[in-house]
């Protein structure tokens, strides 16, 4: 096997170039990448309350015209009943 200098070169400026790579520009990237991962996170949870405060508000609306129905059926057999009465009068 032939090994010149050439590639003890090649390997030092490897290393070099590995070193700074670790050094300057992995922890910038690591740091982007993380506060990505954190505001999809956020975004996610967003979206699962705004899904939850979605169904809880179809909740109420649905008790709501529950108890609004129920409120006009009662209306409609008093005022069927008053006019029974009126008529029997």
């Amino acid at each position: 096997m032939n090994l010149n200098a050439t590639l003890f070169a090649q390997l030092v400026v490897f290393f070099i170039l590995a070193v700074f790579t670790m050094k300057f520009v992995w922890p910038p990237l690591i740091k982007s990448i993380d506060e990505r991962a954190k505001k999809i996170a956020d975004g996610l949870a967003a979206a699962e309350r705004g899904k939850q405060a979605l169904a809880e508000a179809g909740r109420k609306a649905e008790q709501e015209l529950a108890v609004s129905r129920s409120e006009n059926q009662q209306r409609l057999a008093e005022a069927e009943k008053r006019a029974q009465q009126i008529i029997e009068e």
